[in-house]
């Protein structure tokens, strides 16, 4: 199960969310599953993240960040009218930020919920 939850929080996340993004929009479509597709991965990651130390979960999310600018920096052209005004590495950057705080605030709530149901 170990292996697993790493593995999970490894997913370049952040490098997904601007591939789809910046994709469909190239080809005229709209990005319809962002948001939902997006919400999901960080409840899953909050929630597996409950098991790992804050430590762990930060060396993590900076490994996935790493990950997902190498893999933009090679799928993702520096599009500068879609990434505008800071640029494709600052919106992975960015995604990545909001991916981490997201998964923390899920972690937080699962402790307290599960916490208060373990009193009564």
């Amino acid at each position: 199960m170990k292996q697993n939850s790493i593995f999970l929080m490894l997913l370049p996340v952040p490098f997904f969310f601007h591939y789809y993004e910046y994709w469909n929009h190239a080809n005229g479509h709209e990005a319809r599953f962002l948001m939902l597709g997006f919400l999901l991965v960080t409840a899953t990651a909050g929630i597996v993240a409950r098991r790992l130390n804050l430590g762990k979960l930060l060396v993590l999310n900076t490994i996935t960040a790493i990950i997902s600018l190498v893999l933009g920096h090679l799928f993702i052209p520096n599009d500068m009218a879609w990434f505008t005004p800071f640029g494709r590495d600052a919106a992975i950057i960015f995604i990545g930020a909001i991916y981490c705080f997201g998964q923390l605030v899920i972690k937080g709530a699962g402790r307290i919920l599960f916490r208060q149901k373990s009193s009564v």
